[in-house]
Order: C-alpha cells, then structure tokens, then sequence
C-alpha cells in the first residue's frame, strides 16, 4: 500500500496491527520500517520507546529489533543510544554461539535433533 501512494491508509493499518499485537516483534519490525520508510523520525523514536525499551531483555524472538533500534539512532547520530541498543544485541548474540541451549525452549528436543543430524 505505501509503495501505491496510499500512505495514510497503510499507517493506520499499521497503528491497527500493533494496537492489537503490541509484543509481536514482526509486527513492531514492520511497523518501524513503515515509519522510517515515512522518514517519521519522531513516530519512529516514539515507537523504539515504547515498544522496545532499552531495559527489555533481548532474546532470540526480538533481537532483530535491538539492530533495527541501534541502526536508527546512528542515522540519527545519536550514537550513545545506538551503542547501548548494538552492544545488548551482540552480547545475547555471543551468549547465544557461547551455549545455544540456554535459550532453546525445550533442550532435550534441541539435543536430539542436533545429535541425529550429525
């Protein structure tokens, strides 16, 4: 719809979509996208607040936001946020490769599949 010039139409499908799925990361990836596509810095900032705090625990599911969020304060020079958003990205990421089984969600059946696959 945006690429169709029916840019008031897709934000308010858009703003409908995380109205109802607030902690769907798809959602919040997307929508964000939307909005820097907009070049809507302040309903995209507002979002990066509200959605993706900087205190929320990063994870496999939202880690993509964590680089989305650090990717748009460097193009806002905002380096400081920036960095606290990439460095807590690249840390679970190293804890991750470190011991993938800590943040599987059923580790007999991640341990199984890895050791049959082999």
């Amino acid at each position: 719809m945006q690429k169709l010039g029916r840019k008031e139409e897709s934000r308010k499908w858009f703003e409908d979509w995380f109205g109802e799925e607030r902690d769907n990361p798809d959602c919040i990836d997307s929508y964000l996208w939307f909005l820097l596509g907009e070049e809507d810095i302040n309903g995209a900032r507002k979002l990066i607040e509200e959605a993706i705090p900087i205190d929320m625990v990063c994870n496999m599911d939202n880690q993509m936001l964590f680089y989305r969020a650090a990717a748009f304060y460097e193009t806002i020079k905002e380096t400081e946020n920036s960095k606290m958003y990439r460095d807590k990205a690249e840390d679970f990421h190293k804890k991750f490769l470190e011991n993938p089984l800590l943040f599987s969600d059923d580790s007999e059946d991640y341990v199984f599949f890895r050791c049959k696959s082999r």
